[in-house]
Parts: structure tokens; sequence; C-alpha cells
């Protein structure tokens, strides 16, 4: 077969609109493949252009997964030839579509995987990794590989990319001398049975040098054996419970959590690092971290109340509600599940304060959030951000991309449910708000949610959406300590001119 020939076929195609799915499918595959293998970037540009004028949902009814994941191989191959781009740039259109995709696949694949192999998800999950760990949101890359690993746990990719990613902030990001040799040496033993399974020729090259750069230099690692286990109590109590629960969720601040459920993770001991500032700000800082600290771990103490406790609480007996008929449901269950959502989402907010008494953005109160913070009055990313490469605030600025944003240059969210999260939290906190049990919210008639002054979801349904704001909020506190340290060893230490602030941890 004579590829050349094939893709210019190919390109000669105006529309999809006269093909079926399959056909559609293996076209814009065939496009993407052909110009990878040409080492040309023609079809992977036509590729995309045929999928604008498309609506996924009518054109790919049942295989919208893989309309999702060959756009992301396009948007993903469009990135490697642009050699110029700094990979200390801000932004980067080229992961946001790659993200889009991605999370897309995701999300379709739970409806339409009956008919795919396993394989597919551990690639999507994988790709999606890489593309966060690039971003500097390493905390939802762990989530992705282990969710690849957890599928399969010779999956040499997930393997390699998770132990280099490791190997990374052990020697960069983390503080704690004890988290960093865990990184580093798990890092090792990842990339090394990564290389027992099938990889790219580029990829096997690339870690097989890695491997033995780390082997001379720091040999240790090659017998590294560490203690991830702690004496439990082997008696279930109530705290026993709830930590088991933190861990098999990942809701420790504790980056060990993120490599896994292990019983040395179970606590909080992110904080921030010592910092070098002025006389009148001394304290400030660790005490609003402190503020931030502590409500994360209310709202993940509330949303595993609202979990776990039983459905009718003594303090709902003798309340008197009129019977509307519509089977919501009102209790102080569903009222904690609430106040991990509020208090949740406020957290972001609180990190924009941070940030700009922190690195003196000169931004008024009233004016800052996490949707702004970062733009200047012309809707530009601020010349302070690109002229910083701390990998950790960059990650901060990715999250705020994942909610919706209206300034002049950045319109869309990259997380497909933005707009729902939005809307979720504006009724929580200024409309009605009705939650249903699931069989009751697969019955209710359409009319139900016309109703413009509440928002009607099921209970399971809002669970999973608290469980992820509190999930990110998690990963934004993270952020925001390691990015302080990033910004305080790049500032050079103490010059004598300020205090160096060491605090006694409570």
């Amino acid at each position: 077969m004579n590829k050349e020939s094939e893709l210019f076929k190919l390109l000669e195609i105006q529309s999809l609109n006269s093909l079926n799915e399959d056909e559609s499918l293996d076209t814009l595959l065939n496009l993407i493949e052909y110009s990878f293998d040409l080492q040309t970037d023609v079809g992977t540009k036509k590729a995309i252009e045929l999928s604008i004028d498309i609506e996924p949902n009518s054109k790919f009814p049942t295989k919208r997964t893989l309309y999702h994941y060959f756009l992301s191989i396009a948007w993903g191959d469009i990135r490697s030839k642009k050699r110029h781009t700094s990979d200390w740039e801000w932004d980067h259109k080229e992961y946001e579509q790659e993200i889009i995709h991605l999370r897309n696949a995701l999300k379709y694949f739970s409806s339409e995987g009956l008919d795919q192999p396993l394989t597919r998800l551990c690639q999507i999950h994988t790709n999606l990794a890489n593309s966060m760990d690039f971003c500097g949101r390493f905390v939802t890359a762990f989530e992705n590989w282990n969710a690849a690993l957890e599928l399969d746990n010779n999956f040499g990719m997930a393997l390699g990319a998770k132990g280099n990613s490791m190997i990374y902030h052990g020697l960069n990001s983390l503080y704690d001398n004890g988290h960093q040799s865990i990184y580093f040496g798990l890092g090792y033993q990842y990339l090394n049975r990564s290389i027992t399974y099938p990889l790219e020729v580029y990829v096997l090259q690339d870690y097989t040098k890695k491997i033995k750069h780390l082997e001379v230099n720091y040999p240790w690692v090659v017998d590294y054996q560490p203690n991830l286990s702690e004496t439990s109590e082997s008696k279930l109590t109530d705290e026993v419970e709830y930590r088991a629960w933190c861990l098999e969720n990942t809701l420790f601040l504790n980056p060990l959590n993120d490599l896994g459920k292990y019983a040395i993770a179970n606590h909080d001991p992110f904080a921030l690092p010592s910092m070098i500032v002025n006389q009148e700000k001394a304290g400030s800082y660790h005490s609003f971290f402190n503020q931030i600290k502590q409500e994360y771990v209310s709202a993940r103490l509330f949303l595993y109340k609202g979990i776990n406790d039983p459905n009718i609480h003594y303090a709902d007996n003798g309340v008197m509600k009129y019977d509307l008929l519509d089977l919501s449901i009102q209790s102080i269950k569903l009222e904690q599940v609430k106040i991990a959502y509020r208090i949740a989402y406020s957290i972001f907010d609180k990190i924009s304060y941070f940030l700009n008494y922190y690195l003196d953005l000169a931004i008024a109160d009233q004016k800052v959030n996490f949707r702004t913070i970062w733009f200047d009055k012309k809707g530009e990313l601020r010349d302070l951000f690109k002229r910083k490469p701390n990998p950790m605030f960059r990650a901060l600025y990715w999250i705020s991309k994942d909610l919706f944003h209206n300034n002049s240059n950045y319109k869309t969210a990259l997380e497909p449910e933005a707009t729902e999260f939005s809307k979720v939290r504006n009724h929580i906190e200024h409309k009605g708000f009705r939650v249903y049990d699931q069989d009751v919210f697969n019955d209710l008639t359409p009319s139900i949610f016309e109703d413009k002054l509440s928002y009607s979801i099921s209970f399971e349904e809002f669970l999973k959406k608290t469980l992820k704001v509190v999930k990110t909020a998690r990963e934004a506190i993270i952020y925001l300590s390691l990015g302080i340290r990033w910004e305080e060893r790049e500032r050079g230490g103490n010059d004598g001119s300020s205090p160096s602030i060491n605090m006694r941890i409570k």
C-alpha cells in the first residue's frame, strides 16, 4: 500500500456527512496514522478540520470514545511537531485539546466500554496522566496512572511514566526527606520494571539510559526496600474506619497517599515551608494556610459523615415541613455533603487571596478569585506568571482551567462537567437544590427539571461531584505548599534583610 497516495485521497474528503460511524472513524484514524508515518501533519490537521463540522452525538452514537481518543492523538501529534514551543510556557493549546478529548473518552467509555479492550482504557488513562504531569498536575497524573495499573499492573507505559515522574518530584518538588527517598527509590523500581514490557523504541532507549544513570549516581536505589506500612489498630473504631476511607479515596494531605493506599500515609503532614518574609507579614502566611488546611479537613469529614451517617439524624426529629409529594431528600445527612461541597469550593478563592498577598499582585480584594487572578486587565496572562518557571503555580493555573472562564482569551473549561460543578455551587449557595434517591430521580418527569428556582440531582451523583471537588481542593492545597517552597528556593534563602520563620508544629 502506498501511504502517500492513500493520504492524498483522504485529503480530498470535504465532509464526513456521507459516511457512517465506522467509515468516519476509519477516515480520521487513517488521516492521523498516515501523517504520523510520513512525518507530516497535513492529514492530522485535516482530521481535526473534519471534526469541527460534525455533531459527535449523532455521528458517533455508539463509539464516541474512539472519536475523542483519535482526536486526542491528533492533537498530541501536532504538539510534538512544535519544537519551538518552550515547555515553560504556561499555555499550551494542544495540551488543552488533548485533555478535553481524553476526558471525554473516559466519560463515554463507561457506557461504551463493553465493546472495547481494557487496554484502550489503560491507554486513555496513561495519556491523560502524561498530559496532566506536563502541566504540573502530578496529583491528577498519579490518579490516572494508578487507574491504568489497577486495570493492568504490567502496563509498561504507565509504569515508566509514573516512575519517571516520581523521580522528578522526589528530586525537585517534595521537601520531606523521607517522602523524597520513597518517591525516588520507588520511582527507580517502576522505571526498571517498565522496560521489561513492550514500549516504543525511543521510550525504551530513554528509560534505559535513565536507569543506568541512576544506578551509577544513586547506587542505593538498586536494593531500596521502603517500609510503607505502619502498625495499625486491630480493633475497628470510628477513627480507624474514617482514616481507611480517606486512604481509599486519596484524601490525606500527604504525597505518599498519591502512590497508593499505604497505612504510612494516613495523616496530614503537608504544611508551608520556612519562608523569607518582611517583618509585617511574619506569621500571616502560616496562619492562613493553617485555616485553609483545617477547612479542607472539615470538608473531608463532613463528606464522610454525609456518606456514612444514618439516614435519620436525631436533629431531624420534630422538624415540620410541607409534604409536596416530590420525594426529594431533606436531612442532616444531605446538609453535611452540601457543607463539604461549599467549603471545598471556597478553598480555591482562598488560595487566590494567598497568592495575591504573597506575590504582591495588588489586585483589589473584591476582584480576587481563582478564575481571574491569573489575568491582567486585558485578559492576558500576567507577565509575572509568564516569567516564572514554577511548575506548582502553573499546576494551580491549570486547575483554574477546569473551571468555567469568561475572559477574552479563555472561554471553555477543560473539565467536561465544569458548568455543572458551577451550577451546583450556585444553587447550593443562592437558590433551590433538590436531591433524590437514584431510583426516584430516574422516574422523575421532565417538568421537575424545568423549575428555574431549583437544581435537581440524584444523591449518588451529588456525592460523586462533591468527592471530585474535595479531591481537587486537596490537589490545589498541595500545589500551593510546593509552589511556595519552589518560590522560596528560587529567591535564594535568607540574605540577612528579613527574618526566616521556622514554625513550631502543633
